[in-house]
């Protein structure tokens, strides 16, 4: 369910000020169109981030911070303590997401109240003028709410709650192409910052109740609804918008209802061996990035619907024997043999699936996944979709804090 707002201890953890850098990652078009001209799997990266200065000395821990669908007031306030004692790797990931979030107290919302996303080939330029501006505003909108929730510092907090409140107050409409998954995949951005804005005295209840509108009249019937029920990744971010929806209006029958339709989707989606036959059918140059694509809001979703109390689908095995944990454990194997099986998976730069497989090794403690993601941290992954964006900072293996 919503935060409940708690008092915030600040935690000052010094500023770092470098220049932001720049992301454009493509958005994905529907499995009837080839690939983009970014390559075979239609994914551009964002640029590797520089290596900022350390920051000064932090003051002492804060003793408690917000929650989010994902991450729990538990999880922010022990990876807070982990910055200020200077313990890898949540102070280099903090170090990381400060040296991006920074400039960002700058950034100005480009709203629009048509959200019309042509489709990537049907018409390019259009595509890309339409999601440059959302993806850019989300991105500025999380990072902020994140560095907020972890140091009480309003410098952060007042920007983002900005760009809810323009976003708000001007999107009615969602169309087009290709609208539905990328306001799906890049307004959970939005719902997820709103929930760690929630003790912020900016953003008023006013403000709180026009986000809920939007989330009520916009984001959940014209992008969630629209696509939850399609049969691959598309379906997979419906889902996980229509429980974020949910869970942010605490509406306990929406949440319940999403249950049934991800176990639906659990039992459909994934084979025998674990593998996405919808994704494998891409082709040899997309399957590991779409089987990753589709896994990443999937596992979202059950963890924000087990979170807000419902059955834990992560560890479910549906009637017809299959379940999330073998769908990773076979995206892994295709992460790690790629080469030798012909298909084209994530460089060495890359982000994913390492921020899928952060979250899910520190939630089940599988070591695979772990030693996996820890080759790539701090694991951070903006510029593109909002579902593991920060597992490092936000997530905390059981047992980090007493």
């Amino acid at each position: 369910m919503r935060a409940i707002p708690r008092n915030v201890a600040a935690l000052w953890v010094g500023a770092v000020v470098v220049t932001l850098v720049a992301t454009a990652c493509s958005r994905l078009a529907d499995p009837t169109q080839p690939a983009s001209p970014g390559g075979s799997t239609g994914y551009k990266p964002p640029p590797t981030p520089p290596t900022p200065p350390s920051p000064p000395p932090p003051a002492p821990p804060a003793v408690s911070g917000p929650s989010d669908a994902l991450y729990s007031a538990a999880d922010v306030t022990c990876a807070a303590k982990q910055v200020q004692a200077s313990r890898n790797p949540w102070k280099s990931a903090f170090t990381q997401l400060a040296a991006l979030a920074g400039p960002q107290r700058a950034h100005v919302a480009s709203p629009v109240a048509d959200y019309n996303v042509p489709g990537i080939y049907i018409d390019p330029a259009g595509f890309w003028a339409a999601v440059n501006g959302i993806t850019g505003d989300a991105d500025a909108a999380y990072e902020l709410s994140v560095m907020y929730s972890m140091t009480g510092d309003t410098s952060y907090a007042k920007p983002a709650a900005g760009i809810l409140r323009a976003w708000a107050t001007t999107n009615t409409m969602v169309e087009g192409h290709d609208g539905q998954l990328s306001m799906a995949e890049v307004g959970a951005g939005f719902v997820l910052s709103a929930e760690l804005l929630a003790q912020y005295p900016g953003w008023t209840a006013g403000d709180q109740a026009t986000f809920e509108g939007w989330v009520r009249n916009v984001y959940y019937p014209l992008a969630a609804v629209q696509i939850r029920d399609r049969t691959n990744n598309w379906g997979d971010w419906g889902i996980f918008a229509s429980v974020l929806a949910h869970q942010y209006l605490n509406q306990k029958a929406g949440l319940d209802s999403e249950t049934t339709r991800l176990q639906s989707h659990i039992d459909f989606q994934i084979a025998n061996d674990g593998s996405l036959p919808e994704e494998i059918a891409r082709g040899a140059g997309a399957e590991v990035w779409y089987t990753y694509f589709a896994l990443d809001p999937m596992t979202a979703a059950a963890r924000a619907l087990h979170n807000a109390g419902e059955p834990d689908l992560l560890t479910w095995t549906s009637p017809g024997g299959h379940s999330i944990g073998a769908a990773l454990d076979h995206l892994l194997y295709l992460t790690q043999n790629a080469g030798s099986l012909g298909l084209t998976g994530p460089r060495s730069q890359d982000p994913w699936p390492a921020d899928l497989f952060e979250a899910m090794g520190v939630i089940s403690g599988s070591a695979p996944w772990t030693s996996y993601a820890a080759t790539k941290a701090p694991n951070m992954y903006v510029g593109h979709h909002y579902a593991w964006t920060f597992p490092t900072l936000q997530g905390i293996p059981a047992g980090t804090c007493p």
